[in-house]
């Protein structure tokens, strides 16, 4: 029998980690979060929805969103949806049109988060880039 060795004992009983660092079940569950925000943006999505999708509860996803991305959720929904109206008004495309083609449930709604995010309303940001005045809301 050998002689009792805590040091060779604590060694065969410490958790070995890998070499490559694991991805946690919470950074998986953001970012498949992300992705369905992302291929989704224009829908009304909840955080129920989303957890359910994730199979985290909401409480967790919204802090583990937030921590990973700096935003909840539904902000960074809503900040996709303003980046996809951007597009469609340098494009030309009407402000009325662009408010529900990225979601918006109402224009005043759509123009307040334009607003809250760019700092310019639809309409200046349209004018900013040569479209037409009467086709944007102010």
């Amino acid at each position: 029998m050998r002689p009792f060795d805590p040091e060779r004992l604590l060694l065969e009983c410490a958790e070995r980690k890998s070499a490559e660092p694991s991805i946690s079940r919470s950074e998986a569950a953001v970012q498949r979060a992300k992705a369905y925000l992302r291929a989704r943006f224009y829908e009304p999505v909840s955080l129920d929805k989303l957890a359910r999708e994730t199979r985290l509860s909401p409480f967790h996803l919204a802090r583990s969103f937030t921590e990973h991305f700096g935003l909840p959720p539904h902000a960074y929904q809503n900040h996709l949806r303003i980046e996809r109206a951007r597009v469609l008004l340098r494009a030309g495309v009407s402000a009325t049109d662009v408010a529900v083609q990225v979601g918006f449930s109402d224009q005043s709604h759509f123009i307040r988060r334009f607003k809250q995010i760019c700092r310019v309303t639809p309409g200046d940001y349209a004018r900013a880039f040569g479209q037409p005045a009467e086709d944007y809301l102010s």
